[in-house]
Order: structure tokens, then sequence, then C-alpha cells
């Protein structure tokens, strides 16, 4: 059977049993099936807790969040506990409650309605056609596990999907999804006046194994969350990455490592939000 590298397929159990009586299981018995691999799969040495884990109750930090929504999977059905929030990094708290079926999480951003998103031969959705980006996914969740993921997301459409493929069943011929906006930034800071967050100087291009530095200008006092992305797609756990506050002139800035071991080169984005505003912008990874 030919899969894209985003497939993920579950009703393994027979296989891991034969495999188990042979006495060569070791590492797979865990395993409730072949999750489909995120683009964003790919690990700095810098970043060793990077992505999530096998632990269905972990956390993926991109530093301080700008919203939090409660995401509930069941049998079939993606329930949001709100249709919107603003730009920046958003935390999800995703629980499945559903009955019988393991369940997924995966954000898509695109202007495509959700009944027409383009379909694979075997009925699963093409998360990688024309129009369509993801910005980060969970993992697959057993009935009744939890996992908690923040990702930056930037104003736009987007739509919720389960993408599962089992033995018997494609999930997404059950059409569970919601769909769901991010609007654009407030447009005053923290302290409630007119102005903006704009991005002063950053280091780019840097290469691989250096410190890359940016300077941001926004409210004084402001409240702001950093992330960096990697030309990879993976969204990065580097030090130094932390949320900050801007000074008394509405000053901020960040240093951080770019791993020797970054694959591949090219262009990364760094996502900036300071009291509800963003500002974005690519660094040259060499």
């Amino acid at each position: 059977m030919e899969l894209s590298n985003r497939k993920r397929l579950l009703g393994w159990a027979g296989i891991v049993a034969a495999i188990a009586i042979t006495g060569a299981a070791m590492g797979i018995a865990s395993a409730t099936g072949l999750a489909k691999t995120p683009s964003t799969s790919t690990l700095e040495a810098e970043e060793p807790g990077g992505n999530a884990s096998s632990d269905s109750s972990d956390t993926a930090d991109t530093g301080a969040s700008t919203a939090t929504v409660d995401v509930t999977l069941s049998d079939w059905s993606i329930v949001p506990s709100v249709k919107s929030v603003k730009a920046g990094a958003i935390t999800f708290n995703i629980q499945n409650a559903g009955q019988a079926k393991s369940h997924e999480f995966i954000i898509l951003k695109t202007d495509i309605a959700p009944e027409s998103l383009p379909t694979l031969k075997d009925g699963s959705l093409d998360e990688e056609g024309n129009g369509i980006t993801s910005p980060g996914e969970g993992k697959v969740l057993p009935v009744g596990k939890k996992q908690t993921i923040t990702v930056p997301m930037t104003e736009g459409k987007y739509v919720f999907v389960d993408n599962i493929i089992e033995k018997d069943l494609v999930h997404w011929e059950k059409k569970a999804y919601a769909a769901f906006t991010v609007e654009a930034p407030d447009s005053t800071g923290a302290s409630g006046s007119p102005g903006e967050t704009s991005v002063v100087s950053l280091t780019s291009p840097v290469s691989a194994g250096q410190n890359a530095d940016i300077k941001v200008q926004t409210s004084p006092g402001a409240s702001c969350s950093i992330v960096y992305t990697h030309p990879s797609g993976k969204t990065s756990t580097a030090t130094g990455l932390d949320p900050e506050t801007a000074d008394a002139n509405g000053t901020v800035t960040w240093t951080w490592l770019i791993s020797k071991q970054t694959q591949p080169l090219g262009n990364g984005k760094v996502l900036v939000t300071c009291g509800g505003k963003s500002a974005e912008a690519t660094i040259t990874v060499q």
C-alpha cells in the first residue's frame, strides 16, 4: 500500500500481535497505529523535547499564549470552545471524548470550503493539496486521552479535521470537521493606546550554529511572546525564546541559538506578539 508522508494507519493490532509472537515486537506494542508524520517532524539537536511525546498529556510550548481553545473530539465531531481568536500563539486543550474510536486534531489553513476539500484515492483528505497549509497538529488520541499543543497562527480561515485511516474506515468520510477563523491582532497595544508592534532588527542571514538576535518595538510594558519556525516548518523550542515584557521605551529583544543540525537550510519565520498585536519577519538560515 502506497502512503503519503502524512498518512496515518490504524488497525495494525493483528500485525503487532503476530510480531509479538516471534519476539520482535520491541517498541511496537504501545502503538495504536502508524501516525501521520507532521511536516514539522525534523528534530534539532538543541531541542530534544521539541515535538510532542507519546504521553497523551504532554504540552508543546511555543511561548506565551495569546488565546486558549478547548477542543472536544468524538464519534463523529470536532467541537472547539470558540469559533475565532486573535492571531498569535494559540493553545489548544484537546480531549477525545468519543466512545469507541481514536481521533486526531489537524489544523489546516485554507480558503476552500470544508465540504470541497480535495481527497485522495483512498477517500482520505489531501492535506497537502493546492491552497492548503498546516501550521500544526496533535497526535492520535485514544478514547479518554488528552493533549495540549501551542501553535503559531496568523490571520485567515482554518478548518480542524480528523483524517485517520483505519483498515476498514477512513475518518474523513465521516466529515468530522470544524471551521475556524483567526482574526487580525487588536489595533491597540497592551496599554490601550494606539501603536504598532514592529521588528526593528533581525539577524538575517544567519549561519547554522550561530546566535540570532531580534529587536522589537511595541507599547511600553507590553507582554510579548515569540515563535521561531525553522525552515523545515518545525516550531523551535530553543533556549532564549521565552516570554518577555517590553521596557519603558517599548523595546524588547531576544537571542537564541540556530542549531548546527538545522536541515533544510533556507527561510524560516519569526512571529512576535505583544499585547495582542503581531509582527512577522523572515529569517534566512545558511
